[in-house]
């Protein structure tokens, strides 16, 4: 389920000329429906943890890089 303040961040990020996408563990199908819901401009799924840092080495040589984290996996206390 796509968190009701993303894609208002999404459009506002894109509309100040960062491209927007989404890395995730999620399967192909999964992925592109949020993908397209949000009007990200790119996305890479079924990438697993242990791969995520290297995903992220390769975009980096692409282009400057932020990341954030939607905080599912953040344990709550």
């Amino acid at each position: 389920m796509v968190r009701i303040d993303s894609k208002g961040a999404v459009r506002l990020l894109q509309d100040m000329k960062f491209m927007c996408m989404m890395l995730t563990g999620d399967n192909q199908f999964v992925a592109r429906a949020v993908s397209e819901e949000l009007g990200l401009d790119e996305y890479l799924a079924e990438v697993l943890p242990h791969q995520k840092a290297e995903a992220i080495k390769r975009i980096q040589e692409r282009c400057v890089t932020a990341m954030v984290g939607d905080g599912v996996n953040v344990p709550r206390l």
